[in-house]
């Protein structure tokens, strides 16, 4: 008799591997064709398409018009529809945050196939979909915004009712009134609040490189009812992804006490300058700094 083991583990890495990508997936595109009489357009081809990851999903309209693409990952995506008799509809640059439920409706005219209707996509003003209270802090705030030792979690008090009780990491960060131990961590759909015990210890609990940081949503009230574990705030940190084209990052820090301001307790005569060896020395580690930094990217 042949043991089951074997397949038992197999199938059981199958799914370790699988569940971070499906978890991470929680954003969607929907929306509603119709005609210039505002009836309902069926059985329309809507294609969807990332030019960064290759991704491409096709599905037909229903019979009252509707379509949806659900679980797509963070990105921007073009979403083209075409139907016989009408001018194809193309909305371009449309971009997906993690959790976010973006509704793109469309308004066929009557036409030629090769004539097509192009839209640029521009930011949803209001989330009709659900009353969550949240904030996504994007990949631009990140590599921007000056933090004080590069931890990603001084961010979260961008979000509203976030209150800042110390030195602005994981555990010195409440919000709404809600203790420390109740926000809820996440990282690619992974729940991270138990890495360290919360009660004992003080350090960052999601200890993650902001390079590797594609965005997070900090969630502080009334989320939906796929998030939960903690009564608190729901923080979803997203990885950055693989694309079609070569892309990294780097970055050259220097904490040197020839950079440092004077202090509010310095005399009111300015220290002189640092002598030429000094100098010549600071000029050598900054020049070593940066050929390593080349050499490793």
């Amino acid at each position: 008799m042949r043991s089951a083991a074997p397949c038992f583990c197999v199938l059981f890495l199958f799914l370790i591997s699988s569940c971070p990508a499906v978890a991470q997936d929680r954003a969607s595109i929907n929306g509603t064709v119709i005609d210039s009489s505002g009836g309902a357009v069926v059985n329309a081809d809507v294609d969807l398409r990332s030019e960064a990851t290759g991704l491409h999903r096709t599905t037909r309209t229903s019979s009252s018009g509707y379509y949806e693409f659900p679980a797509l990952a963070v990105g921007r995506y073009t979403v083209t529809i075409n139907k016989d008799a009408f001018r194809p509809f193309q909305v371009r640059e449309i971009d997906l945050q993690f959790a976010q439920t973006r509704t793109v409706d469309a308004t066929l005219q009557v036409g030629s196939t090769s004539d097509t209707v192009d839209v640029i996509a521009s930011v949803e003003a209001l989330n009709t979909t659900n009353a969550e209270v949240g904030t996504v802090v994007d990949t631009t705030q990140i590599e921007e915004l000056p933090i004080s030792g590069r931890n990603w979690a001084s961010l979260m008090l961008l979000a509203q009712g976030a209150i800042n009780y110390g030195d602005g990491a994981q555990r010195s960060i409440r919000f709404s009134g809600h203790s420390l131990d109740d926000s809820n961590f996440t990282f690619d759909g992974i729940d991270t609040s138990g890495v360290q015990e919360q009660t004992q210890k003080a350090d960052t609990r999601l200890n993650i490189a902001m390079d590797s940081i594609a965005e997070f949503r900090v969630s502080t009230s009334v989320y939906t009812a796929e998030t939960g574990a903690a009564g608190g705030a729901q923080i979803n940190v997203v990885s950055k992804s693989g694309t079609n084209a070569y892309h990294g990052s780097g970055f050259y820090a220097i904490r040197d006490d020839a950079l440092d301001s004077r202090s509010p307790f310095d005399g009111s005569e300015i220290p002189p300058l640092p002598s030429e060896p000094v100098r010549r020395e600071f000029r050598r580690a900054r020049d070593q700094g940066q050929g390593l930094l080349l050499r490793q990217l």
